[in-house]
């Protein structure tokens, strides 16, 4: 996928990004002054002029779910806000801060987006804790292993090559979330097919209709064993998207011909899903 499909939003002007950064800031004394342990500022390092567009939205919903079930039954309060500059979420948290601290941490250096989030932690008095509080190195650059703050205002990197690497991170999560959607329901498909009961002449989950070599967990077992391929097939067709349709066929062609050897491993050479690894291989590659 292209930057500019995924860069899909409004230019900011370097003015418009500095007020947004001071509102954010307002908000996180309001919000300290209802009183809390800790409170967690959520943002987005998005490189660039652009801050608002659907993937990076997306990006923030899937960092705020992280964010809620890591705190659970520590959150007193969370307030979302909206800004052309980048949007901010804040949790009041009844948790120390050097814990929160090391929580917040943890999520961005293990979740695919971590690299995007930008989590800070502040006391009850609004102090940041700092990374070198808790003997941390600084944040890294996105593009190499320097003081990511030191890049920024030398201006190391041109920002083609910085947006190129975030749009990147966020292609790979969206591509991988969406081909594991999309295998589940894929395979649900195929369980809820074997499963429909009566099924006069074909298995179902009490006979094996006219078929002799093949009954209900055979389906069971071919089923399964697709999952992965589903997954390879969706990939295909999001990485290809821009392909000529017979190129793009061709290697989904090559991929369904993995899935059928699978298949036949799986139930141990019996034709259970042949003609459904092409229909609906085709279909989840588009």
């Amino acid at each position: 996928m292209r930057i500019a499909q995924i860069f899909d939003g409004k230019s900011v002007p370097p003015q418009e990004i500095l007020e947004g950064r001071s509102s954010r800031r307002q908000h996180q004394i309001e919000f300290i002054n209802r009183g809390c342990k800790s409170l967690v500022s959520f943002t987005l390092n998005i490189p660039g002029p652009i801050k608002q567009f659907p993937m990076a939205q997306a990006a923030l919903q899937a960092g705020r779910l992280e964010l809620l079930t890591m705190f659970q039954g520590a959150v007193c309060e969370e307030a979302y806000y909206s800004n052309p500059a980048g949007d901010q979420i804040l949790f009041r948290l009844d948790l120390p801060p050097l814990q929160t601290k090391e929580h917040c941490l943890r999520l961005e250096q293990r979740h695919p987006l971590g690299r995007l989030f930008d989590l800070d932690v502040l006391d009850p008095l609004g102090r940041a804790i700092s990374r070198t509080r808790l003997g941390i190195p600084p944040r890294k650059c996105l593009l190499c292993n320097h003081d990511a703050k030191i890049c920024v205002r030398s201006q190391t990197h041109p920002m083609s090559e910085l947006q190129e690497h975030a749009a990147h991170i966020l292609d790979q999560y969206f591509r991988d979330v969406s081909a594991e959607q999309c295998a589940i329901l894929a395979t649900r498909a195929m369980l809820y097919e074997v499963a429909t009961t009566p099924k006069p002449g074909l298995v179902d989950r009490t006979n094996a209709g006219s078929h002799q070599d093949m009954g209900f967990f055979t389906f069971l077992d071919s089923s399964t064993a697709l999952f992965p391929w589903f997954q390879k097939l969706f990939c295909v067709g999001w990485d290809g998207a821009e392909y000529p349709a017979s190129e793009l066929f061709r290697q989904l062609r090559f991929v369904g011909c993995q899935a059928e050897r699978a298949m036949f491993t799986a139930t141990g050479g019996i034709n259970t899903h042949k003609g459904l690894i092409f229909s609906l291989g085709f279909f989840v590659g588009h």
